[in-house]
């Protein structure tokens, strides 16, 4: 089974069981056994790290979810008898009401290891931001998804390319003006632009790899992931026979990891 997002699930669950999104008491029988598995079956599906919630939200959705499974267990052992109705000292409120309403608490992109802390980053929209489209990416690779997964991991590493330049610039203003000039035109076949907001993958890395921002290694995985933008466009891509594969998306978030272990 695909891999289950907290949208979808909740998604679901408004559309057999809108008493729960209403928190209004009411019961499950044996004649909704398929949808009841299939609603735990989904939450199992759940990528690893999702489930964010403490405290109180954490122990009340863990006790619907394990009512539920005792739920699906008595009915699938034949007990016909069985009604899924309340969690004690809930106030009447049926399990999949806690599961729905923590579930709509959660966000469908999770941190992925590389994504866990982006600490040289002081901005916290832009760090959050990185953060998400990371988690995007190990998502996208998760359901085979290999041009979302290129795409937007070749998008996170221009970014995190392009704020480490921006803070050097800050520190030493004609430092990159002066390696500019010094790879045009070998490496820089063509003059950058003097705005480095509208410089691409293949500058950003050249340039700060001669900064020594980044190591050769990391330039060389940054190279293999330079073109991923012509995946957006499918003209492009059909005339330069780019296919996005999962070696593309592997070489992206490759290159990831490589960018933030140097900017570290």
């Amino acid at each position: 089974m695909a891999v289950a997002l907290p949208s979808q699930i909740v998604g679901y669950l408004d559309s057999r069981y809108p008493a729960a999104g209403e928190e209004k008491p009411f019961y499950v029988g044996r004649d909704h056994a398929a949808s009841v598995a299939f609603i735990l079956r989904q939450i199992d599906n759940l990528p690893p790290g999702i489930i964010t919630l403490q405290g109180t939200a954490l122990a009340e959705f863990g006790e619907a979810v394990e009512a539920v499974r005792v739920a699906v267990d008595a009915w699938a052992s034949g007990d016909n008898q069985y009604q899924l109705k309340k969690i004690p000292g809930s106030n009447k409120l049926n399990p999949l009401t806690f599961i729905r309403k923590h579930l709509a608490s959660l966000h469908d992109d999770v941190f992925g290891p590389a994504s866990a802390d982006l600490p040289f980053i002081a901005d916290k929209e832009l760090r959050d931001s990185l953060r998400v489209d990371i988690a995007s990416a190990n998502r996208s690779l998760s359901v085979a998804d290999w041009k979302g997964c290129t795409v937007v991991a070749g998008s996170v590493v221009e970014a995190l390319l392009l704020w480490a330049l921006e803070v050097h610039k800050a520190k030493a203003p004609g430092d990159v003006a002066a390696v500019v000039k010094s790879l045009h035109p070998a490496v820089l076949t063509q003059q950058p632009p003097t705005d480095i907001l509208r410089w691409g993958l293949h500058e950003l890395t050249e340039v700060t790899h001669a900064l020594t921002i980044i190591t050769s290694t990391t330039a060389a995985q940054c190279r293999i992931a330079k073109d991923f933008r012509n995946l957006i466009h499918p003209g492009r891509a059909a005339r330069l026979s780019l296919k996005p594969t999962l070696g593309t998306s592997l070489s992206a978030l490759a290159a990831i990891e490589h960018v933030i272990e140097d900017l570290s």
